[in-house]
């Protein structure tokens, strides 16, 4: 009976509270583009460079996504093989190997999202943009929770 209703209360409360962070999810990716779009006019962007701009961040972007997603997969592997007691020691070792890869490949595509938008902007503008996103990072990691390291 008191099994019955627990799993009653969490078949009505889950979905609520799913539903709740979805709309959080949206209203925060709303709050982004509306301060992204504010930085990039205070720069003064060209035309040209108010095309290149969003073109590298999406380019960027899907990148940034389908490594993550692929780093969230081989950490689930790995997480999965410590836990058994008779783990395979070169399965681990792969997918060590695969992790430190895929972490790699995040960075370069940070590096070379950099070098590319400092092919777009001007110096000033560059200097100006660097300025204004500097404390995004930070301020998001803070409200997550986490540590931010900045290169």
């Amino acid at each position: 009976m008191v099994l019955a209703v627990a799993v009653g209360l969490v078949l009505t409360v889950y979905p609520a509270f799913s539903e709740m962070r979805h709309h959080e999810k949206g209203e925060y990716k709303e709050k982004v583009m509306e301060k992204r779009e504010k930085i990039l006019d205070e720069l003064g962007l060209t035309d040209e460079q108010k095309e290149e701009m969003p073109r590298l961040r999406k380019a960027n972007g899907k990148k940034k996504k389908e490594t993550r997603a692929a780093l969230k997969e081989k950490k689930k592997e790995l997480r999965k093989e410590l836990e058994r007691y008779d783990s395979d020691t070169r399965k681990v070792s792969g997918l060590a190997a695969d992790i430190k890869e895929l972490q790699g490949a995040l960075i370069d595509t940070r590096v070379s999202s950099i070098i590319d938008t400092k092919s777009i902007l001007t110096k000033e503008q560059f200097e100006k943009f660097t300025e204004k996103t500097k404390h995004h990072g930070k301020k998001r990691s803070r409200e997550m929770g986490r540590k931010q390291h900045r290169w």
